[in-house]
């Protein structure tokens, strides 16, 4: 907001005012969905200031929840409840395993 519209007036290039690269990756399974641009000049006390501005819409990837979160947080609770199925006096096996268990659910979580 240092030049009012009258010294300095935004225009968007005509055609494609926003381009992106045809094969755009987003990380953690986003893609852009849409998008729109728009002029958006300001009024305020001090004068009209011209502004450009670009909304984009993203939306989520299914496969990319179901194989980094749904898959592996299903395996490990399909380990712990190998824990019925071991000796009630064995407690050395049983502490390995929810052991092994928390460390996988604590390494799921914070790959997130």
């Amino acid at each position: 907001y240092g030049w009012t519209a009258r010294d300095l007036e935004y225009l968007w290039k005509h055609p494609n005012p926003v381009q992106f690269v045809s094969n755009l990756f987003l990380p953690g399974g986003f893609e852009l969905a849409r998008y729109a641009d728009s002029k958006c000049d300001v009024r305020t006390a001090t004068g009209v200031y011209s502004c450009l501005s670009v909304d984009m819409q993203f939306k989520r990837q299914l496969s990319y929840y179901v194989f980094t979160i749904y898959v592996p947080t299903f395996m490990t609770v399909c380990v712990s409840w190998m824990s019925f199925w071991l000796d009630h006096r064995s407690a050395p096996a049983r502490v390995a395993l929810v052991i092994t268990t928390l460390l996988a659910m604590s390494t799921t979580t914070s790959s997130i």
